[in-house]
């Protein structure tokens, strides 16, 4: 098994005090960033919600990881978001993309989360803010949208996206809604 097979290890405590599994963090990323990049819970028992997008969680990836990672979303025909869950920063994770645009894959690493003010879904955005930013429709198809000019103008709507992921990871139950979208590197 290579570093990519593995599943991260590291476990998230809740606010009363609770440890949480590796797996249980894990599932717990995942259904946070559902909600954030696809849309409420209600939203996920719509036909062909996150038909194609798979979420992942796993280890940091280097530059090998991420050719891996683009093959997966070439082999699946799905784009995939993967999350490393950082043990400092445990409501900041990695976030890295291969979105599926067209025929083409665009990969990304240590991609933020940005969510304008009275919008219901984050973008991501790539490190460099030159790239441009991604929605997601709810059925996980990523749509280029327009990114912030830099990190400055950028800060407010990372702010809000960070805080609303650090709610929904402290207060949504594991398993509370667990959509078709949940894989382990």
């Amino acid at each position: 098994m290579n570093d990519n097979e593995k599943t991260t290890q590291v476990q998230m405590r809740l606010e009363d005090g609770t440890l949480l599994t590796g797996q249980e963090t894990s599932r717990r990323f995942v259904e946070a960033l559902s909600c954030l990049l696809l849309g409420k819970p209600a939203d996920h028992s719509a036909p062909r919600f996150g038909s194609e997008l798979l979420l992942m969680v796993g280890p940091e990836l280097d530059r090998d990881g991420m050719l891996w990672l683009g093959g997966i979303a070439g082999e699946n025909m799905r784009s995939v978001v993967y999350v490393t869950v950082v043990p400092d920063m445990p409501n900041v994770p990695n976030i890295a993309l291969a979105a599926i645009v067209g025929s083409k894959i665009h990969v990304h690493q240590r991609c933020m989360l940005t969510l304008a003010k009275g919008s219901t879904r984050a973008r991501l955005v790539p490190q460099s803010f030159d790239e441009g930013a991604y929605r997601f429709i709810p059925s996980g198809a990523p749509q280029p949208t327009a990114a912030p000019t830099d990190m400055t103008t950028a800060v407010p709507d990372m702010t809000r996206a960070y805080v609303r992921m650090g709610k929904l990871l402290s207060r949504r139950p594991a398993g509370a809604w667990a959509p078709d979208l949940l894989s382990a590197a």
